[in-house]
């Protein structure tokens, strides 16, 4: 979140940008125009979302190889 001084009115997206005081409750060193980080929950991805992921770029890769020989299957060699 970008930091803005306290009597700013350029508040033009609450959702990411702060007041100087409230900036300062999350990073005592932070400055006017500097950005404040606020830590996220990560969330959790599940071993089958994992697989899938992993089965798509498999796959993904597998069409690109295809893709890349049929391309050339017309071509005649030069033995």
């Amino acid at each position: 979140m970008e930091v803005f001084a306290d009597d700013s009115n350029e508040l033009e997206v609450p959702e990411r940008e702060l007041r100087m005081d409230d900036a300062r409750d999350i990073d005592k060193d932070v400055e006017v125009g500097g950005y404040v980080e606020e830590p996220m929950e990560s969330v959790p991805f599940g071993r089958i979302l994992a697989q899938t992921r992993n089965s798509d770029r498999a796959e993904s890769a597998r069409s690109r190889a295809r893709t890349g020989v049929d391309a050339y299957k017309d071509v005649p060699a030069r033995w």
